[in-house]
């Protein structure tokens, strides 16, 4: 028996950066009964995009549409909206699972990302995606669902193609128990940096040369930590 069907409304802004850019969009909802399913803002210099899912009475959608169209006319910022009926995916379903993916690199570039978002494609349900990056590193978040069956061929397709890439990834239950923050843990030298730091510290002694064919030997086997 599947689950009851939800009246939905999904609502879009966009404009200039000026002060709390979902105050408008939140003040127009306020007096109406609603619950909020999920809500995103990604802000892009001085610009920023606000999205927010929630589920609300079928009588309301007209007075909703009526004050989100208000705002909209002042100029401030452009609101469009979709109300709808959806019956969720069932909670009980044991058939399928949500997963979330993490990846690191350097720089992930479009056809990357045409890459990676065509191979989830092929062996799950694409959700939800979060990108960012930095100086230093990019970072990204998809969230999928797919089948007990699927999830062996993803974590297979997920390992040949970023150990080719130089992607860290890493596949995780969205239910497992997580605690605290999300970090990564790894080694520094050639590894998070491409320089060893021994051989840095022995060239600003005097000593590259030296310190330098020690770790060499060392990288290939031929010495011992006693040695």
């Amino acid at each position: 028996m599947s689950a009851p069907s939800k009246f939905t409304g999904l609502i879009l802004a966009s404009g200039i950066l000026k002060g709390d850019p979902t105050i408008l969009v939140l003040e127009a909802l306020a007096p109406f009964s609603a619950s909020v399913l999920s809500s995103d803002l990604m802000i892009v210099r001085d610009r920023f995009i606000y999205s927010l899912l929630i589920e609300i009475s079928p009588d309301h959608q007209e007075a909703i549409a009526e004050d989100l169209e208000t705002i909209t006319a002042t100029g401030e910022i452009d609101v469009a909206y979709e109300f709808a009926a959806f019956t969720p995916l069932s909670q009980n379903d044991s058939s399928s699972a949500i997963y979330e993916i993490n990846l690191v690199a350097a720089k992930f570039s479009p056809a990357q990302l045409f890459d990676i978002t065509s191979l989830f494609n092929r062996n799950s349900t694409l959700i939800d995606v979060a990108i960012t990056s930095t100086e230093i590193s990019s970072s990204a978040r998809y969230i999928v669902r797919c089948s007990n069956s699927e999830k062996d061929s993803l974590q297979m397709a997920i390992d040949e193609y970023f150990e080719t890439h130089k992607i860290g990834s890493s596949l995780l239950a969205k239910d497992a128990k997580r605690y605290g923050n999300d970090c990564v843990l790894l080694d520094m030298d050639s590894t998070f940096i491409n320089e060893e730091v021994i051989d840095i510290l022995a060239e600003l002694a005097g000593l590259g040369a030296e310190v330098s064919a020690i770790t060499e030997r060392a990288m290939q086997g031929e010495l011992d930590f006693a040695q």
